[in-house]
């Protein structure tokens, strides 16, 4: 049986965390998650207080970064528009109400401000941060539109309920729409079953919470994303990294499949020279030296019971002569597997065989063979055959859960698996043909 282990990979790498980006994420995070509890302050003038503090306090840490930074800033085109909302807005306190149009004129400058930190912080490494915020904060609301669906929680004064923290229903509704893009590619970048179960179910209770409010705008618009949303992710998977890994990413999950893979072939090897020592301690019975076999075969079938398989004597000629697994006075056929016996009486070292149909019982099993010297020449060959199911749960007990392993003989046969093991024991592993030697890393 050959242990194949994956070369070393580079060690991890930490990218710095970007705090502007941070600040952003907890902003939108927090924005749709608290609310007022009393009657005396609108719930959308603590989001617009949210929102804003968090714009300055992002604009804050950047610049903060930036005083000792040579970077150029980046500008678009497209900041010119909110820009220019705002100057309209601070003009037409001249003609129309002062207060609402100053209001407004503040809100296109927060708007402005964000949009030009994204310009500056967003990338497709960090937008993952902030897809989190939006996804956490639309969860969080609709946490608060069940309880007050299901349970008439009134925390927060607003209109009917289901509102969440918002003033009225239909808000809410249109809010967690928009946030449904944001958690389908929290979703779609989710790596692991945990992962993929957790945020699943996150996603279809974001969805619940719409549906508890009965906007029939914002179901509408739900309909849609089902139909629109799965071809805009396809088209545009590159960008988004869907169809690859970062290069961070990858260099780290390499490296965790090659200590993975290091640690249970170190495992296996030691398993199976605790087998070879199992098989040597009786291979140096003085019962063979006399050559009493009754006696042999006795002490071996007490060895077998509790050393999870059963022991073969095999004589130069490969003609077996013990075999615990069949009856004492039964006739014993020769070895299935003439020529690795062969190879252990020629060089006189143990071997572990490949997989082989056992000669007795017509199963798949794996042999440890020693050899029996008698005065310097190897007489015999002890074979100990384990139960399958030791090498099964030693893969399994060193392999994540949601990892498929599969420890493979030298022709490429599948000896264990994590997964459906009884339904591929025994057959040829699809990937066995893709090694170039014995250890690699497959892509």
């Amino acid at each position: 049986m050959k242990a194949r282990v994956p070369k070393a990979a580079a060690p991890k790498v930490t990218p710095r965390p970007d705090w502007v980006v941070v600040v952003l994420a907890a902003t939108l995070f927090l924005a749709p998650t608290v609310g007022v509890p009393f009657e005396e302050m609108l719930q959308d003038t603590l989001k617009s207080m949210v929102v804003s503090l968090g714009a300055l306090l992002g604009a804050l840490v950047f610049f903060w970064g930036q005083r000792k930074s040579p970077a150029a800033l980046n500008w678009h085109a497209v900041m010119w528009l909110p820009l220019m909302l705002m100057a309209w807005a601070l003009g037409s306190m001249a003609w129309s109400h002062t207060y609402l149009a100053g209001v407004e004129a503040i809100r296109w400058f927060v708007f402005s401000l964000l949009l030009w930190l994204g310009l500056n912080r967003l990338t497709r490494d960090n937008l993952p941060i902030v897809a989190q915020g939006i996804h956490w904060g639309a969860v969080m609301a609709s946490l608060w539109v069940a309880l007050q669906f299901m349970v008439n929680f009134n925390l927060f004064p607003q209109g009917p309920n289901p509102a969440s923290t918002f003033v009225n229903r239909n808000f809410f509704a249109e809010f967690v729409v928009c946030t449904v893009p944001f958690s389908a590619w929290v979703l779609a970048t989710a790596r692991g079953q945990d992962q993929i179960a957790l945020r699943s179910l996150f996603l279809a209770f974001n969805v619940l919470a719409i549906m508890m409010t009965g906007t029939r705008s914002a179901m509408v618009a739900l309909a849609m994303l089902a139909v629109v949303l799965p071809l805009v992710m396809h088209r545009y998977r590159m960008q988004l990294g869907l169809d690859q890994w970062s290069r961070n990413e990858d260099l780290r999950e390499r490296g965790r499949v090659s200590a993975l893979a290091q640690m249970t072939a170190h495992s296996l090897d030691r398993h199976l020279k605790a087998l070879i020592n199992t098989a040597e301690v009786l291979a140096g019975s003085r019962h063979l030296v006399t050559g009493d076999f009754k006696v042999f075969g006795e002490l071996a079938r007490d060895a077998a019971i509790n050393a999870e398989g059963h022991f073969i004597l095999i004589r130069r000629d490969l003609q077996q002569i013990v075999n615990t697994r069949a009856p004492v006075d039964a006739a014993l056929p020769r070895t299935s597997n003439p020529e690795q016996v062969s190879e252990v009486i020629r060089t006189g070292t143990a071997s572990v065989t490949d997989l082989n149909v056992a000669a007795v019982g017509n199963t798949t099993v794996f042999a440890i063979l020693v050899p029996v010297k008698i005065e310097g020449d190897v007489r015999y060959v002890l074979a100990y055959v384990p139960e399958v199911s030791t090498i099964v749960e030693l893969l399994r007990e060193r392999q994540p859960r949601d990892w498929l392993g599969a420890i493979v003989d030298g022709k490429g046969r599948i000896v264990a698996r994590t997964v459906n093991h009884d339904a591929f024991f025994g057959k040829p592993s699809s990937i066995s043909n893709r090694f170039l030697g014995n250890s690699g890393v497959l892509e």
